[in-house]
């Protein structure tokens, strides 16, 4: 018989994680005649990578794993533990918290550094709607969310029996708010400069007359409706700063998404036993939420600046920012074909 045609099927194969320790060897030469002649012995090592952390057993690869099971996948140290142990290794929580803290103070840290203050030579930020913000300086001007404005109306609409919905005031708000996001839709194709202008002469009359409404609606302050209208009219003058600028937006969404990893992993371990710990959380997270905006591979990323830094001067560690056009390909993620 002969091949008349061939069928081919794939299957995604998983292969199990493998821990192993590996070993550098270092010859270390001298000169005999140096010896015998009593002269100053000239010692010549052979050249070896520097240690992520000298003195330990951590590698480059064991930190990052570490690193992304915790901050990107949400998994506390303890549960990491028994992990490592079902494969054979008692590795500790506090050896691996160690590591995280030294890890994130001598390498990570420095970027986290050159990223903040590159932010802050940045016209306009997203960040979330922490007290904080309101004693910053006057020259800087925060933004309001209609997103948020707009849920709170929301929730009052689902807070009352459906039938009763769409003549109820709740709506009459929700449908201010969806007006906004509709005419931002039909903004998204063009400049700042258009859509700033574009917002001066269609979206202002929208919220004018939604303020208006708003400061003349009565409700109890305790309400659904009354927080809403609450929350619209205290955030006015934040709700307002996108007509100062095109490239501003009306929903604070993309941060939102951001910092949602975060409070899934404030979820699973509640606490940061030190000041050290806190500041070393941040800076990972920092340095893990920034590589995923930039389409990095977090394990390959982590793996490739904690094997780098260490054997290159702080005037090069700008070429391992995320956005680093230095960065091999191996770091960056590439999409691939969904075969569910």
């Amino acid at each position: 018989m002969h091949v008349m045609n061939c069928n081919t099927r794939g299957e995604l194969v998983v292969v199990p994680a493998k821990v192993f320790i590996r070993e550098y060897a270092r010859d270390i030469y001298s000169c005999r005649r140096c010896e015998r002649e009593n002269t100053k012995v000239g010692i010549v090592k052979a050249p070896i990578p520097e240690p992520v952390i000298k003195g330990s057993a951590a590698s480059a690869s064991a930190i990052a794993n570490i690193m992304i099971q915790k901050y990107a996948m949400g998994v506390p140290l303890y549960r990491q533990e028994s992990s490592w142990l079902n494969e054979g290794l008692s590795l500790s929580r506090q050896t691996m918290s160690n590591w995280l803290i030294k890890s994130a103070s001598d390498w990570l840290l420095p970027l986290y550094e050159e990223m903040r203050t590159k932010m802050l030579k940045e016209d306009i930020l997203h960040a979330d709607g922490y007290s904080g913000y309101g004693k910053l300086d006057s020259a800087i001007r925060r933004c309001g969310c209609w997103a948020h404005a707009r849920r709170k109306f929301h929730e009052g609409t689902i807070s009352i029996p459906a039938v009763e919905r769409k003549n109820s005031l709740s709506q009459t708000g929700l449908e201010y708010c969806d007006k906004l996001f509709a005419l931002e839709r039909e903004y998204k194709k063009l400049t700042p400069e258009e859509r700033h202008a574009k917002r001066l002469q269609k979206s202002k009359p929208v919220t004018d007359a939604f303020f208006a409404w708003a400061a003349s609606v009565r409700a109890l302050p305790q309400s659904t409706l009354g927080k809403a209208l609450h929350y619209a009219l205290e955030q006015r003058i934040f709700l307002e700063t996108f007509y100062m600028d095109g490239r501003i937006e009306i929903s604070n969404n993309r941060a939102e998404r951001s910092i949602k990893p975060f409070v899934i992993g404030r979820k699973n371990w509640l606490f940061c036993c030190s000041s050290k710990g806190a500041k070393s959380s941040s800076v990972i997270y920092s340095i893990i939420e920034t590589a995923k905006e930039n389409n990095l591979k977090l394990f390959e990323y982590l793996d490739h600046i904690l094997e780098t830094m260490p054997n290159i001067k702080p005037e090069q560690y700008h070429m391992l920012l995320p956005w680093s056009e230095n960065l091999p390909e191996t770091c960056r993620l590439k999409k691939s074909t969904d075969r569910s």
